[in-house]
C-alpha cells in the first residue's frame, strides 16, 4: 500500500501533501494507521509520517483493560508514564513517535484514572481518564503541542482515545 494524503478539501487534482512508500501488510494483518508531526517541518525530529501499528493485544486479565500508548505529541520530549499519578512512573523513556507495544499495557478498569507525564524526573502535565472497560481494548495517544501554553486551544497536548469499536474521543489535561 501506498498511503496518499492532501490538504481538506481537496480532490484527486490538488498535489499529494505526503505519502508513504510502499508498507507491506500480511494477510489477515490488523493496522491502525496514525498520522502523527509536523506537516510543514523538514525536521527528521518532528515533521509528519504515517506510523503502522500493528495490533495484537494481549488479554488483560480479570478486572483490566489492555492500553497501547503512543507518544505522538511532535514537540514533547522522552516521557515518563506514572500511572495513578504517585510518583512512581510504570513506563520510562517513552521517545517521540514510539508506543509500549503491540501487546499493549494492562491497566485497572472500572474506576478514573490519574496519569502524569513526567519528563527528566518532573512533572509536565496531568491527566484523568474516565473509567475504562473491563476486556476492553484502547489506543491512548498523546497527541498536540506541549509548547502551547492554552490547554484548551484546539492544538494543546491532549489525549485522544480510540477502543475497539473506534470511538474516539479527546481527554484534557488537568
Amino acid at each position: 500500500y501506498n498511503i496518499q494524503l492532501r490538504a481538506h478539501p481537496s480532490t484527486e487534482a490538488d498535489p499529494i501533501a505526503y505519502q508513504t512508500g510502499p508498507v507491506e501488510l500480511a494477510a489477515n494483518q490488523r493496522v491502525t494507521a496514525l498520522a502523527a508531526g509536523l506537516l510543514a517541518s523538514n525536521d527528521a525530529a518532528d515533521q509528519f509520517r504515517v506510523l503502522p501499528l500493528s495490533e495484537d493485544f494481549a488479554d488483560p486479565g480479570a478486572g483490566n483493560a489492555i492500553v497501547r500508548i503512543v507518544h505522538a505529541s511532535p514537540d514533547a520530549p522522552t516521557v515518563d508514564i506514572d500511572v495513578l499519578n504517585d510518583g512512581t512512573s510504570e513506563i520510562t523513556d517513552l521517545e517521540r513517535f514510539e508506543d509500549t507495544g503491540t501487546a499493549g499495557v494492562a491497566l485497572t478498569a472500572g474506576s478514573p484514572l490519574a496519569i502524569g507525564i513526567r519528563s527528566g524526573g518532573m512533572l509536565v502535565t496531568t491527566f484523568t481518564t474516565p473509567a475504562l472497560g473491563a476486556g476492553d481494548e484502547y489506543f491512548v495517544i498523546a497527541a498536540g503541542l506541549l509548547a502551547q501554553a492554552d490547554p484548551a486551544a484546539a492544538d494543546a497536548f491532549k489525549l485522544l482515545v480510540v477502543d475497539q469499536d473506534e470511538s474516539i474521543g479527546f481527554i484534557q489535561q488537568d
